[in-house]
């Protein structure tokens, strides 16, 4: 999962799968996928990311969390570049976190949520909506009563 340290209105987070098809030499070739867009701070995208952090979690796919530069995470998702491309400067190498913290952490899946209380409540009411319907069981246990 990659996204940016800027709180903006614009899609500033992404999903992005690897997977390793070949080696040529001592280089392995990947094939990348972009799974969705998501503005990080509006409540609604909040609870669709973590929804498909859990997803992948179940099914055994970790989901590593990075914070890019404004400007990396804008040629990675313009597809003109290839990701983690130290010649085309969009090396995925910067501050990690806890993507999977947004199914187990309220303090975590709320912080820096745009529309103040509004937002955060009803991020929340999404968050156990979704847990509801099964899409929030990351494999770590039901984590209703702490999102309560």
């Amino acid at each position: 999962m990659l996204t940016t340290k800027f709180k903006t209105d614009q899609y500033d987070t992404l999903i992005l799968m690897r997977e390793k098809i070949g080696e040529l030499a001592d280089t392995n070739i990947y094939r990348y996928y972009f799974c969705e867009q998501w503005i990080y701070g509006y409540w609604k995208c909040r609870a669709d990311i973590a929804a498909c952090v859990a997803q992948a979690w179940k099914r055994n796919q970790y989901i590593a969390g990075r914070m890019l530069t404004q400007k990396v995470f804008n040629k990675i998702i313009s597809l003109k570049f290839v990701p983690d491309n130290e010649l085309e400067d969009t090396v995925i190498a910067n501050q990690r976190f806890q993507a999977e913290d947004l199914t187990l952490n309220p303090k975590f899946f709320v912080q820096g949520l745009s529309e103040g209380q509004f937002g955060i409540e009803n991020a929340v009411a999404l968050w156990l909506e979704y847990q509801q319907l099964g899409l929030m069981d990351s494999g770590f246990g039901n984590k209703r009563s702490v999102f309560e």
